[in-house]
């Protein structure tokens, strides 16, 4: 009910009341009424009835003028549609499906639009509103989802999802029991057959029940039966079976109960969520974790639901790295060329000569959902030029070989796992001249010349046979060889010069994902404490370079880096403030690490007083990347009381520089702080804090050139985008 009576401050929306009362009376019964009818079905009373700053009307209305004309009829469609969705009447569930599912084709639309460069003139729009609107319907849906489901719905889904755990350990200690002899015996003692029948069922009868409290039965008395069979079903496959059978009773047995402070606590996380969005900082944050958690125990599947929705859209990764098949190839890329003699013996002939084998490195990157996976290529072929010399003959030949060898190396993020190189050949020789005892002889000189070369033709099958075992033992050897030397302390070194200072500075993400596609490396990381929030879903149409790679960066991992740096609450002059940042840079990249030093005459003994709660975060919208900081200042002509202060910050590329330019600096006062006495000296105190920002944070020109150091080699890449939307900066280098 408390949504649907607040009432927005906002002057477009102001009533304007002359003193009629009546006028006022009926607007007060039909919202109550409106309140009786539908506030307690599905999130009637729960989503606010009105739309978000950024989805109001207004705002939709600018960002459709700067639609180009062939989508400007898409555009106002979507805004009437997305208006109808906060401030319509959707009386019942089935009004509030329909709405959503027709907001979900224009974000199916906006989506596709975003991965199609036919669309590029309106992508920065499509990407503002896709991320805007795309959370909002996810939650919403997952509030329907919740609050129309039963406590019995919820619990034969739970149940449902047990039954499919305890098929699956059923197969597993299936194909187990099946490897040993008499396997079929455990098969009927476990009565496998009977339990997969009552897992394929959604629900569980009394004889199911029956079914599994005597397997139960038979699994807790281990330690009564002889030590052979102890042993047997201490088995991993059978502990699983005994998990999976207890996970299924107990859901089967959980009362069904009825929660009528759901809708509650709905309430006050969605407020809460609101204001986040509206003004994030450190307080909402924390709120939002601990509603959700009161809340998942009211509802009746436990928050799985809510839980998805909100892992997508505020706990989901919040760094990205996508690295490209080419960029890979790049650095792991080489060309060899080697000339060596030949002086062997080859089936019983000494064999002598020249040989130029030319070789290059290059990388495929190979599909894996669990770790990245790369396969080292190594191509290469060899041309010969010998001589095989037997008591008889002396036989010259040429040889053309091609070899094609490949590595596997998988990462998970911590190891570096191996496989045994995998090599194919080809050989081709061929005998162009012999010489015999009898060369220089007419007549007999050529016939046996001829003789020999018949007979070293003959004998090429077996050649090219043992030169191709040759080729793949000697490639494989040496590929196995060189790449297990370089990784051999990769793990290590990684884990010392990288993973070590970023957990020492709680830095080290608390999951890490590393997967690959046919030509994509993709590492996805979080940061993230347990009272904050995380990434969410980032807008789709990201297009990795070719050649290089992508480096998405969420607001919140900005944000909880730079809680990391213990400002909240410190007192530090300028000075003190560039040492710590100096400091925790250098320890965390291995090498010093220096700020621009400040003109002579700016760096002053004026201190900053950082706000209690949070000093810094990080806000990525509209193409900025804005910087709020809350601190005042402590000064010998009166202190500054903590101000937010909000510094926007864009990126331009211009060849080979990248300029960071600084918009408008806005400062306002923290609420809770003491107020100002007026707004003069509100003024007053803006114009300093101003001052000061702007000549700590100065616009600047940077050199775009990105150096990549790898085994003594050096890889320079430039930047060749800067998209900041939607909580994101995506940075595109090549």
């Amino acid at each position: 009910m408390r949504r649907l009576l607040t009432w927005r401050k906002n002057p477009a929306r102001t009533l304007l009341m002359g003193g009629c009362a009546a006028i006022l009376a009926v607007a007060g019964v039909a919202a109550f009424a409106y309140d009786d009818a539908g506030s307690e079905v599905g999130w009637n009373g729960i989503l606010a009835p009105f739309a978000p700053a950024d989805l109001e009307p207004e705002a939709l209305e600018d960002l459709v003028a700067s639609l180009d004309d062939t989508w400007k009829d898409w555009g106002k469609e979507t805004s009437a549609l997305i208006t109808e969705f906060y401030e319509g009447e959707h009386p019942t569930v089935e009004s509030q499906r329909e709405i959503v599912e027709k907001l979900k084709v224009k974000l199916e639309t906006m989506a596709s639009a975003l991965e199609d460069q036919r669309y590029e003139s309106v992508q920065p729009e499509i990407r503002q509103l896709y991320s805007r609107l795309s959370r909002r319907v996810a939650i919403a849906e997952a509030i329907l989802d919740t609050v129309s489901t039963t406590p019995e719905q919820a619990r034969q889904q739970r149940l449902a999802s047990k039954l499919l755990d305890l098929r699956n350990a059923v197969g597993a200690v299936r194909a187990d029991v099946e490897s040993f002899r008499n396997g079929s015996l455990w098969v009927e003692w476990a009565r496998l057959n009977e339990l997969r029948e009552i897992a394929i069922k959604k629900d569980l009868d009394a004889e199911g029940s029956a079914v599994l409290a005597d397997i139960a039965g038979k699994l807790a008395k281990r330690g009564t039966y002889g030590e052979e069979m102890n042993e047997f079903i201490s088995r991993e496959s059978f502990l699983g079976l005994e998990d999976a059978i207890k996970a299924a009773q107990e859901t089967a047995a959980a009362p069904v109960e009825s929660n009528e402070q759901l809708r509650e606590h709905l309430v006050t996380l969605m407020e809460t969520l609101d204001e986040y969005d509206a003004n994030p900082d450190a307080i909402l944050a924390a709120k939002v974790r601990e509603l959700f958690h009161t809340t998942a125990e009211l509802a009746p599947d436990g928050g799985e639901t809510l839980q998805n929705a909100l892992k997508a859209y505020y706990l989901n990764y919040n760094v990205r790295i996508l690295v490209s098949e080419g960029l890979v190839s790049r650095v792991v890329g080489e060309d060899r060329q080697e000339a060596n003699w030949v002086n062997d013996c080859i089936m019983s002939a000494h064999v002598t000569g020249w040989q130029c084998t030319n070789a290059t490195v290059s990388a495929d990157v190979r599909p894996s959902s669990n770790g990245a996976k790369v396969d080292l290529v190594l191509d290469g072929n060899v041309r010969s030029n010998t001589a095989g010399s037997v008591p008889q003959a002396t036989v010259y030949s040429v040889g053309y070989y091609t070899f094609n060898a490949r590595k596997a190396v998988v990462f998970d993020g911590h190891e570096f796992k191996l496989e045994a190189a995998r090599v194919s050949a080809s050989a081709n020789n061929q005998p162009v001249d012999a010489e015999t005892k009898f060369s220089g002889i007419p007549l007999i000189g050529p016939i046996a010349r001829n003789i020999a070369l018949n007979k070293a033709e003959d004998q090429m099958g077996e050649v090219n046979a043992y030169t191709i075992q040759q080729i793949r033992s000697e490639v494989s050897g040496e590929l196995d060889s060189e790449v297990g030397t370089q990784f051999e302390s990769a793990s290590l070194e990684l884990e010392n010069k990288v993973y070590g200072p970023m957990r020492k500075q709680g830095l080290y993400p608390d999951v890490m994902h590393l997967s690959s596609t046919e030509d994509v490396i993709q590492s996805q990381l979080r940061i993230l404490g347990p009272t904050e929030l995380g990434g969410s879903r980032s807008a789709p149409g990201v297009t990795v370079p070719a050649q290089g790679m992508v480096v998405q960066v969420h607001e919140s991992a900005m944000s909880n880096g730079a809680e990391r740096f213990g400002l909240a609450g410190k007192t530090m002059t300028e000075s003190e403030i560039r040492k710590l940042i100096e400091d925790r840079l250098t320890e965390l990249l291995g090498k010093e690490f220096k700020l621009d030093a400040p003109a002579e005459g700016e760096m002053s003994n004026e201190t900053f007083v950082f706000d209690d709660a949070e000093a810094m975060r990080f806000v990525i919208e509209e193409g900025e990347v804005k910087v709020v900081i809350r601190a005042g200042l402590k000064r010998e002509n009166g202190d500054i009381p903590p101000q937010k202060i909000t510094v926007p910050m864009s990126f331009e590329i211009d060849g080979d520089n990248i300029i960071m330019k600084r918009g408008q600096v806005r400062v306002e006062p923290i609420p809770g702080s003491p107020r100002p006495a007026n707004v003069a000296e509100q003024v007053a105190r803006s114009r300093i804090m101003i001052g000061k920002i702007e000549s700590t944070i100065p616009e600047k020109t940077f050199e775009n050139n990105i150096k990549v150091e790898q085994q003594g080699r050096s890889l320079s890449l430039k930047i060749t985008s800067i998209i900041a939307a939607g909580g994101w900066v995506t940075i595109a280098a090549e």
